[in-house]
């Protein structure tokens, strides 16, 4: 008998599964790591040519080979390169907008003047733009564009009618000095300006005095209006004193020079002219000019009797200008190795990123390779395919950056690779020898195609040379420097591919290739079926079978397994519940299942081929997270009901062995493509599942049975016989794809994929109509015409589509959940009234158009920090329209027939994320039809991209839309959802295709007649059609990360949706609910409780205030930490909420909120009738129940006084303080209390009125308040509870992630050991 105990198995197989994997490692694979099997297939095809991607290899003429080729991750056709790139080490001016010149724009201009940011041609020198085109000028007034500058011997400046010769210079930077002594200077100032600078700003100097050893190509040159001011509040340059003319020169500055060992000390006079005030708190900017040819050693200086010698910070150094010597290893493009390649490709297995809905279907073949592009990511605005400003580093530093890729398309659709930077941390160069070490991680659903290093560039060149006290800063604002004031230069130091190049030509000998390519093509297929899977095989078994004391186990061989699936089960469902004693947790608690790590599991499944069980997320009452566990293959999933022993402990407020509430999980599926399914799980709470017996016995004791349901017999389903599960048509159609009622504790249920369209027993399909008729006999021609009539009468038809999606994946990638919680009452206990303001349905009891200081809405929403108010709000006719306006057109008015496709043309102008956008459609019915037969087909939803002004290969499809959604006879916007990132540099096409051609009636865009941005399709063939049409696109929304009371859709986006399935009508419904995803950051962030809004009447968005107090507890992780905060989120703000009750003679005194719904649910700022405006019609019989809580001003005693006219019940904080219901006629009542400014009264007025008693008077109803220090006044007036909320942080850590959100009425709701959750409900995700 084995002693092995549950840790040691464990260990063992983790520690089986770290040898397998380094021997496995040391081989390779072709896919996924560089080892020898890729380095051999990599040989084979540089000695054969590759025989896969093009069909011209001279070796394939003479030598056949029987294994294909078998290439992995590669690239095909090129490598990638270093390359130089002319850098600019300045921001552009903008050419539009409201923008101030600093000297961060452009650098010092050459001498020919201001504007004239480079040196023009002369004889000997051809300036070269970044496009590569050699010019002469950019004065346009010079003749012949400026061809006679190459007769000059020098650089020149233009002035008519000849050039002037203008001082050489081979580099330049701006000195900013700020002005701290609170005086103006002038040119007549008794004042110099000293400077002490490091000499390495002007590295470079080539002329010295061999007297003074100091530069005499040094000069610095300013102007008048060199004269600036900073704003430290807004972080900006103001303008400047005056606007330089273009073509103005910089006038040469007086000064003297003096060496100082390490530095030069430098002062200046102000000689400048008349027009120089240099005021307080302003900077004066001094171009200084070195690096020449030319005798710059005249320099004048007049010594002055004051000195003004200002220090860091106030001395701002900016980026060196080169006008001659630009170039930097900054760039990298392509390198093509193959011309006979259109396109290079990227091979990549396994990768192809689709985001699919549960319930729909696409086809999923993976591309065979992904065409590789040049748009590489740019971190210099003005060099392309360029890491040139990609960070600040000093001299010491190398920065590490990885460049991978991401596959995007499907097969057909254009696939191509998708570039990411990923920038590491700089590490010093004494740290070079290991720098692989410190590579930036980068996510697995990337490949990575290059790894380079940079450092900062050479001072000689360009930069700023930091001294060790950081003499020389970014900014006039240290505590928040701008960040585009300087330019960082960086160059590439170290450039690496770690990808092979497949495609290149073969070595081109035949004799070589006859003699040596057969034999290593057979070495290469020797190590292609190589498989040490019997060595692992074997080594797991000898290790950890006896440790299940099992005969049928031990008494087996290791081959056993390899086909033995009852051996393989028989293994696998010990290790899911182990009946050894050793191999169980203590007390045998959960999990049973044995949990391995990832080597662990890799050990197993040698051996049983499968991978254990394992989880992958849970819910345990009051804790929500993943396990960010990668299976090696796909495995089916299941969610299990964890027993808890808790539940027998709290006692009787729990759900026994089943689960105790509805929620809707929301799962993230990867599959071993990487695709990612989101799939929304229903759970029902099983507790109100009963066996047939239970539930008929409720029935017989004549209990509630609302709400509940039973499995019922085989005649009850079919029926749909009451109380069956048959009854919830997610059941009816999807069975466990669309909900789970039944779990119990140690059950399972396999979670399932929906099917698009399943049989549906209430519907009919076509073809079973045909077949019901030509069963009784009926002609061809007689069916067609029951099937008019069928149609014409307003049937539909219905396309079983049993298409789905795999049960199958390999993680769970992330994980939400929605609670949901019922009531019986006749209205809601949340009130929400704002979502007409946003042209959303509301409730028939609500006030259709409240007015904004009656706005409540018992809800709210997570969300990072500096959410700005109403961008969570991001829905109905608030949804955000896309950044670029150029892709939003408001025209119309025209039609635009859509026969089998319509497209229209997009050109954005800013790169752009859209999300979903909306077109106008209408339908047109021919003559004498009265609707569209076909009304189950669709509309689809494409974007492509363009070619050669015309539709080209298709990059993605959106959502869709039935026939029957479209408007007769006139325009309504219809919206699509199509996720895409959309360039500036490129066209697309939006693509509307019918799915079949519509019958009885034609489609219509709303297009104006202006341009040609439509194009049709004609004999499959693309042709341009005149119009623009009408489309609006729409951002993508705020992340939301948890919210309580919403559904719109810029919140299910990212959150799951209620489980409403054990609704019935408008007596048992759905009354408060809450999800949250427990998604982990990017990084750290505080997190934040927002409040609705809403925009009031000023067009100004405000927070909205809620109904009731609003409780919530909230549990989140905070570096490594798990915290737990429980508070009152919201105060109930000091406003009523009144239901008025439709009554006759018989009940017009009985007061029941349960089992009578109000025909008007409204809320009030005060109680004032019948100077209220609640547009009731004076009924003959009411009722009404008011609710309201308030806080006084001030500590005190307060009468609270009620006028009425019929029956009138007040409670105080529960306490009956009035009770005057069979009062008559217009009467006042007052009741005294002391209270306390520091509570919150709960006030509840019950009333009923009836005009028989009182004829033809209206019904009185006020409710009023005073003390010694506040006058009589509404109550509501003067109460001091805050109107609007604002949002909350949470806790006071930046969080990690969310794992658990409840909300509650009371504190004490939230007030139990598992923080008001059921303690049963413990959902456990795992592979099976």
């Amino acid at each position: 008998m084995s002693n092995m105990t549950r840790t040691g198995l464990e260990y063992i197989t983790s520690i089986l599964g770290k040898a397998q994997k380094y021997v496995s490692d040391s081989v390779g694979t072709t896919s996924v790591n560089f080892k020898s099997r890729l380095h051999l297939e990599t040989t084979l095809s540089y000695l054969r040519g590759s025989t896969k991607f093009h069909d011209d290899d001279y070796a394939k003429n003479f030598l056949q080979y029987e294994t294909p080729e078998n290439v992995g991750l590669g690239l095909f056709g090129t490598d990638y390169k270093i390359d130089q790139k002319n850098v600019h080490p300045f921001l552009e001016f903008p050419q539009s907008g409201s923008y101030n010149w600093f000297p961060g724009y452009y650098g010092p201009p050459s001498t020919e003047g201001w504007g004239y940011w480079e040196y023009n041609a002369w004889a000997g020198y051809i300036p070269v733009n970044n496009s590569g085109v050699q010019f002469y000028t950019t004065n346009l007034s010079e003749p012949s564009s400026g061809s006679g500058r190459l007769t000059q011997q020098s650089p020149v400046r233009y002035s008519a009618p000849s050039y002037l010769r203008v001082p050489f210079f081979s580099s330049a930077r701006w000195l900013s000095i700020k002005n701290t002594t609170g005086l103006t200077f002038t040119n007549t100032s008794d004042y110099s300006l000293t400077l002490t600078l490091d000499k390495n700003l002007f590295l470079g100097i080539q002329r010295y005095d061999h007297i003074t050893d100091v530069a005499m190509d040094l000069k610095f040159y300013s102007h008048a209006y060199l004269i600036q001011g900073y704003n430290t509040t807004t972080d900006t340059w103001q303008p400047a004193t005056g606007v330089i003319p273009i073509g103005d020169m910089l006038l040469p500055l007086d000064y003297s020079i003096t060496d100082n060992g390490n530095t030069w000390l430098l002062k200046f006079n102000f000689n400048l002219g008349p027009g120089f005030s240099w005021g307080p708190d302003k900077y004066w900017h001094i171009a200084a000019y070195w690096c020449s040819r030319d005798d710059m050693s005249v320099i004048n200086f007049v010594n002055k009797t004051n000195t003004f010698a200002p220090t860091s910070p106030n001395i701002l150094v900016w980026n060196r200008k080169n006008f001659f010597i630009k170039s930097l290893r900054c760039g990298f493009d392509l390198d093509p190795t193959y011309e006979n390649l259109s396109d290079p490709y990227l091979v990549s297995n396994n990768k192809t990123h689709n985001y699919l809905y549960d319930g729909e279907y696409s086809d999923l073949t993976a591309p065979d390779k992904y065409r590789i592009t040049n748009n590489f990511p740019s971190y210099d605005q003005g060099i392309v395919k360029s890491y040139n400003n990609i960070a600040q580093l000093s001299i010491d530093e190398i920065l590490p950056v990885v460049l991978a890729g991401y596959n995007k398309g499907l097969d057909g659709q254009d696939p191509y690779v998708e570039y990411k930077s990923f920038i590491g941390n700089p590490i010093h160069k004494d740290f070079i020898s290991n720098k692989y070490k410190y590579l930036p991680v980068v996510p697995k659903e990337y490949d990575i195609l290059v790894t380079l290093y940079l450092i900062k560039a050479p001072g000689y060149l360009y930069g700023v040379v930091e001294g060790s006290n950081q003499t020389f800063i970014l900014s006039p604002d240290p505590e928040n420097p701008i960040e585009n004031n300087i330019i960082y230069i960086n160059e590439i130091i170290e450039f690496d591919q770690p990808l092979p190049n497949y495609a290149q030509k073969n070595i081109g000998d035949e004799d070589v290739a006859k003699i040596l390519v057969p034999g290593f093509a057979n070495a290469v297929d020797f190590f292609r079926s190589l498989d040490l899977t019997d060595t692992f095989r074997t080594s797991t078994f000898q290790a950890i079978i006896d440790s299940f004391n099992q005969a049928s186990l031990t008494d087996s061989l290791p081959s056993d397994f390899s086909f033995d699936i009852n051996k393989q089960n028989l293994l696998h469902y010990n290790i899911k519940k182990p009946s050894t004693e050793l191999l169980q947790n203590a007390n045998n608690e959960e999990p049973k299942a044995i949990q391995f790590d990832i080597y662990g599991r890799e050990s197993i499944k040698s051996l049983a081929v499968k991978q254990p069980s394992t989880i992958l997320g849970y819910l345990k009452s009051d804790e929500l997270d993943i396990t960010n566990e990668t299976l090696s293959s796909s495995e089916n999933f299941e969610v299990y009901l964890e027993p808890s022993y808790l539940c027998e402990v709290v006692g009787d407020n729990t759900s026994g062995n089943k689960v105790g509430e509805d929620y809707t999980f929301r799962l993230l599926l990867e599959d071993s493509n990487q695709n990612v399914l989101q799939k929304d799980l229903k759970i029902m709470a099983s507790k109100y599942f009963l066996s047939d017996h239970e539930y008929n016995n409720r029935v017989n004791q004549q209990l509630n049975t609302i709400g509940y349901f039973k499995k019922g017999t085989e005649a009850e389903r079919t029926s749909i016989s009451d109380g069956v599960l048959e009854n919830i048509d997610s059941w009816r159609l999807q069975g466990y794809a669309g909900i789970i009622p039944d779990l119990e504790m140690g059950k399972a249920r396999q979670i399932k994929t929906k099917v698009v369209a399943p049989p549906d027993s209430t519907k009919i399909s076509e073809a079973d109509f045909r077949k019901k008729y030509e069963n009784l006999g009926y002609t061809s021609a007689q069916i067609d015409e029951e099937v008019l009539k069928f149609l014409e009468a307003g049937g539909e038809f219905y396309d079983v589509n049993n298409s789905q999606y795999p049960e199958s994946w390999v993680a769970l990638k992330n994980l939400g959940v929605c609670v949901a919680q019922y009531t019986f009452d006749s209205t809601p206990y949340w009130n929400i009234n704002l979502n007409s303001y946003f042209g959303e349905n509301i409730a028939p009891v609500q006030d259709p158009d409240p007015e904004p200081q009656k706005i409540v809405a018992d809800s709210f929403t997570i969300a990072t920090s500096g959410i700005t108010i109403g961008d969570l709000e991001t829905y109905g006719t608030e949804a955000k329209v896309s950044i670029d306006s150029a892709i939003n057109n408001t025209v119309g008015g025209s039609n635009k027939l859509i026969s089998d496709y319509i497209a229209i043309k997009i050109s954005p102008t800013v790169n752009s994320n859209i999300e979903r956008f909306d077109v106008n459609l209408k339908a047109i019915l021919d003559s004498g039809k009265t609707k569209i037969l076909n009304s189950e087909s669709t509309i689809k939803s494409h974007i492509y991209l363009d070619n050669n002004g015309l539709p080209g290969n298709k990059l993605s499809s959106g959502s869709e839309i039935k026939f029957s959604d479209v408007n007769i006879n006139t325009y309504n916007s219809e919206t699509f959802i199509l996720p895409y990132s959309l360039s500036f540099n490129k066209d697309y096409w939006i693509v509307l295709e019918l799915s079949s051609p519509a019958i009885d009636g034609t489609f219509y865009l709303e297009c104006n007649t202006t341009s040609n941005n439509i194009a049709t399709i004609s004999n499959s063939v693309w042709a341009i059609s005149s119009g623009t049409a009408y489309i609006k696109f729409y951002q993508i929304d705020t992340e939301i990360l948890g919210s309580f009371n919403r559904s719109s859709l810029n919140i299910t986006k990212y959150l799951p949706g209620p489980n409403k399935d054990r609704e019935f009508s408008d007596i048992y419904y759905v009354d408060g609910y809450w999800n949250y995803i427990c998604n982990k950051l990017d990084s750290p962030q505080n997190l934040y409780i927002y409040p609705r809004a809403f925009r009031n009447d000023s067009n100004v968005w405000q927070y909205a205030p809620v109904s009731n107090d609003i409780y919530a507890c909230i549990k989140y992780l905070s570096n490594g930490q798990i915290y737990t905060i429980t508070n009152k989120i919201f105060s109930a703000s000091p406003k009523w909420r009144i239901k008025w009750y439709q009554k006759d003679a018989s009940n017009y005194h009985i007061v029941d909120t349960t089992s009578f719904t109000p025909f008007l649910d409204i809320t009030e700022t005060s109680i004032d009738y019948p100077n209220a405006d609640d547009n009731l019609d004076n009924p003959t019989y009411v009722n009404a129940v008011a609710i309201g809580n308030f806080t006084p001003l001030y500590s005190e005693t307060y009468t609270f006084r009620f006028t009425a006219n019929s029956g009138i019940r007040v409670y105080i904080d529960n306490d009956l303080v009035i009770d005057q219901w069979n009062n008559v006629g217009q009467n006042i009542f007052t009741y005294a209390l002391n209270c306390l400014n520091s509570n919150t009264y709960n006030i509840k007025i019950e009333y009923y009125y009836t005009n028989t008693t009182i004829s033809g008077a209206a019904f009185i109803l006020k409710a009023q308040w005073s003390s010694p220090t506040q006058t009589l006044t509404l109550i509501n007036s003067n109460s001091s509870n805050s109107q609007t909320p604002n949002p909350v942080q949470i806790g006071s850590h930046k969080i990690d992630k969310i794992l658990y959100l409840r909300v509650g009425k009371t504190m004490e709701e939230l007030d139990t050991p598992t923080n008001g959750a059921p303690p049963g409900d413990r959902l456990i995700f795992r592979s099976i």
